[in-house]
């Protein structure tokens, strides 16, 4: 709903160019236009493409890494999971920004830091109410994903995840001014 390709361009270049890796980026489908499970689907397929596509992206598809900030950081957690339920990709690492992981709880935190700072209670609870389409769905844990029956699993171990990082936000950085459309959704690539 906030965000777009421009509005995380810098922090996808900073990335590639002090990591040294590669990062894909994808422009996932936004709610309110699209509500769940559009973004969670577009991530998913990105990060299959990604892993199936790696060698003419010029990454090691074997160490891939998910990242994402906010909502962002959401969807990479679920894609984590969901790669780990479907035996593939192997996901070496999961880089979540203050990530959103249980849009359905309201524990004490959440109530003590209500009002005062960037995100107030409210404004979260009408981001939830225009993600998904009825109040039962924060259950899921493809909305939630600290709901998921288990975590264990959700990230492979590797002492050097240098592969590609399908980045969960909507950043635009290219790769020598290439662009890959692919599934409905646009990637690009910076090579590290």
């Amino acid at each position: 709903m906030i965000g777009d390709l421009d509005t995380h361009d810098v922090q996808c270049r900073q990335l590639t160019a002090e990591a040294g890796i590669t990062v894909v980026a994808v422009d996932y489908r936004l709610a309110p236009e699209h509500k769940f499970p559009a973004a969670v689907d577009d991530a998913w397929a990105a990060t299959r493409w990604v892993a199936e596509h790696g060698s003419e992206l010029g990454v090691d598809a074997r160490r891939l890494a998910v990242a994402g900030d906010s909502a962002g950081g959401n969807l990479a957690a679920v894609v984590a999971l969901l790669a780990r339920d479907a035996g593939a990709p192997a996901i070496a690492l999961q880089v979540l920004v203050y990530p959103v992981t249980d849009i359905g709880a309201e524990t004490r935190s959440y109530r003590d830091f209500a009002d005062g700072y960037l995100l107030t209670r409210e404004s979260m609870r009408w981001f939830t109410n225009h993600y998904v389409k009825s109040p039962s769905e924060a259950q899921d844990w493809r909305v939630s994903p600290l709901r998921a029956a288990s975590l264990a699993g959700s990230r492979r171990r590797s002492s050097s995840p240098q592969g590609s990082i399908p980045c969960a936000t909507r950043a635009r950085p290219t790769r020598r001014g290439s662009w890959t459309r692919a599934g409905g959704w646009t990637t690009s690539a910076t090579a590290g």
